[in-house]
């Protein structure tokens, strides 16, 4: 009876043993994949292994010319480039006003001569995905310009990339005005191309020149 009685034992303590061996290695396994993980994380956003810019002292490390948005939070950024806008011939830079963030960027450019050249040029990034960004953008004019007047979505090339565009005609302060749109399907958000003027025959042949002063560089 004894002897039964401590062999019983002797499997119980055995089976407890396996069973802090077992809690042990599960730990051990836990507990470094919790580290691996995490260590992952910080090394990818420290060295920026995303592809995000660096940002020293509050200010984005990236080129004058860098077409850039946030993809994190205003207390945690992200900052990722898009594309390089060079000032097209016979155009002025200027502010649009329109971005909070000082590290975003945005480029409005305005003919130096509007009757030659379409009289105005806006490129910048949407909050949107490509085919999303311009089926809102349809409505919107649609919605908020008088006698608006907005032709289908068609998709295209440009600058060696899948696009989707669409053409308009408005009214603003008793002139009839054209534009152009073009979203660039560049991930996760599409690069905006917009142009507007009062004469429609212009904006085709200005599209084709982009390729001389916009190129995408988020695929």
């Amino acid at each position: 009876m004894k002897n039964a009685s401590k062999g019983k034992r002797q499997r119980a303590e055995a089976a407890y043993e396996r069973f802090l061996h077992i809690l042990k290695w599960t730990l051990i396994v836990a507990t470094a994949y919790v580290a691996l993980n995490v260590g992952h994380k910080v090394i990818w956003n420290a060295f920026h292994l995303d592809g995000s810019l660096s940002v020293k002292d509050g200010v984005v490390q990236a080129e004058a010319n860098d077409l850039i948005v946030n993809h994190g939070t205003q207390a945690a950024p992200r900052y990722f480039a898009y594309a390089r806008v060079s000032t097209p011939s016979g155009y002025t830079r200027r502010d649009s006003g329109i971005l909070n963030d000082h590290n975003e960027t945005d480029f409005l450019f305005l003919a130096d001569n509007p009757e030659a050249d379409v009289d105005q040029i806006y490129v910048a990034i949407s909050s949107h995905t490509c085919e999303t960004a311009a089926a809102a953008a349809q409505q919107l004019f649609e919605n908020g310009f008088e006698a608006c007047v907005v032709q289908p979505i068609a998709t295209g090339m440009l600058c060696d990339t899948y696009t989707c565009s669409f053409s308009y005609q408005y009214i603003q302060d008793d002139t009839t005005r054209y534009g152009l749109n073009v979203y660039f399907d560049t991930k996760p958000y599409a690069v905006v191309l917009s142009l507007t003027d009062t004469e429609a025959d212009k904006l085709e042949s200005c599209l084709q020149s982009a390729k001389d002063w916009l190129a995408i560089t988020r695929k």
